[in-house]
């Protein structure tokens, strides 16, 4: 079992040696070090998270620093539908798979130093990789010969404003990457929903894509419920003789909120569309159905937000017609 303290020798041997060396030479060398700490030390056999080099502006200064156990979530093997080990990313590529069987790696606002690692066990494209690794993506779905990479906006509803996150997966044959960033609840649960599900993860990568896209619109509903109960309050404001004046900033402030859910709803329902065509040959023929499940569920979103949005107005509209009215009176 390889340790961070055998690592850690190593590099103080290394950096030795480096200061020691004419400048000039210095900068290949550093490059030569960091590929080869990374390649030899990049995860301990005990999947416990081992050290990197960062290097610094300052060459005479380097430091060691740790991936965090908060980027590296989950990274398991499935077979014929069950979970089978955790293994290291340096395994993955020694995984034997049959049809159905895949690596399911999490990770959770990781940095360029992972990711790249992530791209070079699994093969990804560069520009999926700098979308995932820069974040702030507008909803989408990019093909790669064989694997495809999802962009999918995330909602929880924080004092009354929409907290927007991202949830970016990577899916190809034998694997899937789900990257997390912003707010997004952690996908444990979506986890141990497939697992408790077999016979349907024995269909692979496209089982995983579509259960984290359910989770996601799923938690569409709570937000609108909420949003749905403040409007309510609203309109009983409206229509109430002893109500106070109508607080039209925060109409517009839900408004604005309404619009933004629209706008992270509707290129949902385009990626929907794209999974659910025929030519998209990652996603098994048997879950397409069940893509059309999601779509629904998102047109849904898409309508109860306009609705909320439209009522907002009215109710907005109503207060101007009454105050109208009232100074009329007077």
């Amino acid at each position: 079992m390889r340790q961070v303290g055998s690592v850690q020798t190593c590099l103080v041997r290394v950096e030795c040696t480096l200061i020691a060396l004419p400048s000039y030479i210095r900068p290949v060398l550093l490059v030569f070090r960091a590929t080869w700490i990374e390649s030899q030390f990049v995860f301990a056999h005990d999947f416990t998270p081992v050290a990197r080099i960062h290097v610094e502006d300052n060459a005479d200064r380097r430091t060691l620093q740790l991936w965090k156990t908060d980027m590296l979530i989950n990274c398991a093997a499935y077979k014929a539908g069950h979970r089978v080990a955790e293994i290291d990313l340096a395994q993955t590529n020694c995984f034997e798979s049959a049809a159905g069987d895949f690596v399911w790696v999490g990770l959770h606002e990781p940095d360029e130093v992972l990711l790249r690692t992530v791209q070079q066990r699994f093969g990804l494209h560069d520009l999926a990789v700098e979308d995932a690794h820069l974040a702030h993506q507008r909803p989408k779905l990019e093909a790669y010969d064989e694997s495809l990479f999802i962009v999918l906006r995330t909602a929880q509803l924080k004092d009354g404003k929409i907290v927007w996150g991202e949830t970016h997966i990577f899916a190809g044959p034998s694997y899937v990457v789900t990257v997390r960033h912003g707010s997004t609840t952690a996908y444990k649960a979506v986890r141990a929903r497939c697992e408790s599900a077999p016979k349907m993860l024995s269909m692979g990568e496209s089982f995983v894509i579509y259960s984290v896209m359910d989770f996601i619109v799923d938690n569409y509903f709570p937000v609108l419920h909420e949003l749905e109960a403040e409007v309510d309050v609203l309109e009983d404001s409206v229509f109430s003789k002893n109500s106070a004046r109508l607080d039209v900033a925060r109409v517009f402030e839900l408004r604005h909120e309404l619009l933004l859910m629209r706008r992270a709803v509707l290129p949902f329902q385009e990626v929907c569309n794209s999974l659910i065509r025929f030519d998209v040959t990652l996603i098994a023929p048997e879950m397409r159905a069940y893509f059309r499940d999601v779509q629904d569920q998102g047109r849904r979103t898409l309508a109860d937000s306009s609705n909320l949005s439209c009522d907002a107005a009215h109710h907005c509209g109503t207060n101007g017609v009454r105050s109208a009215m009232n100074y009329r009176v007077r």
